[in-house]
């Protein structure tokens, strides 16, 4: 039996090595079919710009949370399932939240100063689109569908006054880490040789309360309106 335990080992090795053989030559087909195939059609790209960001929820916060700039940047990914329509994701990074103006007074009540405190969310967003545009060289087109969030990063900075330096603080700790919400955009695109340039206004509208479950917190609800100007890869596109 001894002198029959490399023959195993070896035939073992053997096996191993050709259904690693398979594996590998089934993948690369697999993309190859997706690359050359005329119905597996797929762009990539990076897209990105300015944002309106603001915070919904309720009276307080909608008496002192205003409208204020942010900004989303990342990569994206489009399988085109049929002429007009296709399925669109993109991994982002993407700034939400908020800006505060107080007043400062003095013992009296008489405003002595005002300041503002910037109230920023980071997050890592995915959405899941679907895609439908009209056109070849000039494309119109319309995105719609859920997005889902992760929150790694919370600031709060609130702006030098009455002598007082500038700080910051966070609040993650007393908010959710996922945030998920519905997704619409209408933009438009030009076509150059196997390149896309598009523009795109899209609007992601929260629907999950970020705040952790505690009544002497407030409900939030993020939204962001971004201005997209993106770069698309056609691949296996005629």
């Amino acid at each position: 039996m001894e002198s029959l335990k490399p023959f195993f080992i070896k035939s073992l090795r053997s096996m191993c090595l050709n259904k690693l053989t398979i594996t590998i030559l089934f993948v690369f087909s697999f993309f190859a079919t997706i690359l050359n195939g005329q119905t597996n059609k797929f762009n990539i790209g990076i897209e990105g710009g300015p944002s309106l960001i603001f915070l919904r929820g309720d009276e307080v916060v909608e008496i002192y949370d205003k409208i204020t700039f942010g900004y989303s940047g990342g990569l994206t990914f489009q399988y085109n399932l049929q002429d007009n329509f296709s399925v669109k994701t993109h991994l982002a990074y993407e700034r939400k939240g908020s800006k505060s103006t107080f007043q400062e007074t003095d013992v009296s009540g008489i405003p002595i100063s005002e300041f503002t405190t910037y109230t920023n969310f980071d997050y890592l967003t995915v959405p899941l689109l679907g895609h439908f545009h009209v056109g070849d060289k000039v494309r119109l087109f319309a995105n719609f569908g859920p997005y889902f969030g992760f929150l790694f990063n919370q600031t709060n900075i609130t702006e030098s006054h009455n002598g007082i330096p500038k700080f910051k603080s966070s609040g993650i700790d007393d908010l959710k880490r996922l945030d998920w919400g519905l997704t619409g955009g209408l933009g438009g695109g030009f076509r150059i040789n196997e390149l896309l340039l598009t523009l795109e206004v899209r609007h992601n509208r929260g629907l999950y309360n970020i705040r952790k479950e505690d009544l002497t917190q407030h409900k939030l609800l993020t939204n962001s309106t971004n201005l997209l100007v993106g770069l698309a890869f056609l691949i296996g596109e005629d």
